[in-house]
């Protein structure tokens, strides 16, 4: 706008001086410092203020009209801001108790609780051969060595493509950190399914695992009807949480079909067995998992395995990558967890820790006293027992994480930021940061926070530890 009034006024005062003085040298006229003053001053002047006084009007027009909408939209927003927080407050407080039978957790850096350990500990990636930019050049990664043999003793002849063959290794191994708790679930699920269903029991009769050499065809309606009672058990779901970018290179028929023979191994049949796929980004993470944590809870009669893997070790991948920045850093991390609501019982297996996921909760103060946490010994140490699963880089975040914890017992120092043990590779990181959670040792009451869900309080404590709720929760 001022480009286009002091082009006009220049050009305006040019064309008219010119034209006034060639005037008058043609007329012979002489002009006083009244005709100076009034030919080449203010008549360019009015010239220019008649030429633009239809631009000035509409662009009045146009900046009052955006004001006004300006001021519309502030207001709109200012409403719904009120409204979502009328609304928060309006919905009831809902606590998701679950137990934790076992959890795993692995990156280039350790695995399980050592991590939790190490995680004040500046984690700096290494030097990667076999990953370049494209100027040849090695890149900094936070590459798991060890699961470079694995690849050559497991999947090396697989039809996979090699960052398919890497993630793939990654949940074989956290799936057999469970391998314990399955083969008692395995065995309870054996025990139900001869109780509670004909038809399972007719096919656990003919699974290898079970199969008594001595056993008589005639002796099986005698088996069934004498089998013992025991908690009702009808299934396990295997959840497996992968980055979005694995969604259209991921082979889930295939890896189902490793998952179902390892299930089967153990003797569990693959009526008893669902896989499930969950492809998530950065942006909806948290939210997805939270969601699928609720689907968990109301699932009667049924344990979770929760398998998560990342990996962007790959050079076709960071290919892509590098276009946008050239000082990528890739990293790869799997975690894993086997937990089951509360309610369900499970032969022979403990839990060693509780999960308490807090929905709709935005006084976290109020939460930890309502479960008899608000004064632990801990708190007078100077040792993380937080999670944030944020970028703490943005001052938003900060502000949230700061008002989240500002009228309880738990201090700055308290925190851990976990977020920078995976380098540029965030998919899933809020997903990491959760299991994490999961590795404090058990005599530690721990939390997980993130500004992704801000009234979703996650609470871990040990599985013997008893809660008083109150009775308005």
């Amino acid at each position: 706008m001022i480009k286009i009034i002091i082009t006009t006024l220049l050009s305006i005062f040019l064309i008219t001086c010119a034209v006034v003085v060639f005037y008058w040298r043609d007329a012979g006229f002489d002009p006083s410092k009244q005709d100076l003053l009034l030919y080449l001053g203010l008549l360019p002047l009015g010239i220019s203020a008649l030429v633009l006084s239809p631009y000035l009007l509409w662009k009045f027009y146009h900046y009052k009209k955006n004001k006004a909408l300006q001021q519309q939209l502030k207001k709109e927003q200012e409403q719904a801001a009120t409204h979502d927080e009328y609304q928060d407050r309006q919905q009831a407080v809902e606590l998701l108790s679950f137990q934790v039978f076992s959890t795993a957790l692995q990156n280039a850096h350790g695995e399980n609780a050592t991590l939790f350990d190490k995680a004040l500990e500046n984690f700096s990636p290494n030097l990667d051969a076999q990953l370049v930019n494209a100027q040849g050049i090695a890149l900094l990664a936070h590459r798991i060595e060890a699961l470079d043999e694995a690849l050559l003793e497991q999947f090396a002849d697989e039809p996979m493509s090699d960052l398919q063959k890497r993630v793939m290794v990654l949940l074989a191994q956290q799936f057999n950190q469970h391998i314990e708790s399955i083969y008692q679930i395995a065995e309870h699920l054996r025990q139900s399914a001869l109780f509670y269903d004909r038809e399972l029991a007719y096919a656990y009769r003919m699974h290898p695992a079970w199969i008594n050499p001595d056993f008589k065809a005639e002796e099986v309606e005698i088996a069934l009807t004498t089998a013992p009672e025991v908690p009702r058990l009808n299934r396990l779901n295997i959840h497996v949480v992968l980055a979005e970018n694995m969604l259209h290179l991921w082979d889930e028929a295939l890896s189902s079909e490793y998952l179902k023979n390892m299930m089967f191994e153990l003797g569990v049949i693959q009526q008893q067995v669902q896989v499930e796929y969950h492809y998530w980004s950065a942006q909806n993470a948290y939210h997805k998992w939270i969601e699928l944590v609720q689907q968990i809870q109301k699932n009667d009669f049924e344990l979770s395995l929760l398998l998560v893997a990342d990996s962007e070790l790959d050079q076709d991948l960071l290919d892509d990558r590098l276009w946008s920045t050239q000082a990528y850093v890739p990293a790869e991390f799997a975690a894993s967890c086997c937990i089951a609501p509360a309610h369900v019982q499970v032969l022979n297996l403990k839990a060693h820790k509780t999960l308490n996921v807090v929905l709709h909760q935005n006084n976290l103060a109020q939460q930890l006293k309502q479960l008899g946490l608000e004064q632990l010994p801990q708190y007078d140490l100077e040792e993380p027992c937080v999670v944030i699963a944020d970028d703490i880089t943005q001052v938003k975040t900060i502000q949230k994480v700061s008002k989240n914890f500002a009228e309880t017992p738990i201090e700055s120092y308290h925190f851990l930021y976990s977020r920078g043990s995976l380098g540029h590779s965030q998919n899933l990181a809020t997903i990491y940061s959760f299991i994490l959670g999961l590795q404090v040792s058990d005599d530690k009451c721990s939390l997980v926070y993130s500004s992704d869900e801000p009234t979703t309080q996650v609470i871990i404590t040990a599985a013997d530890q008893q809660h008083i709720l109150s009775e308005d929760l």
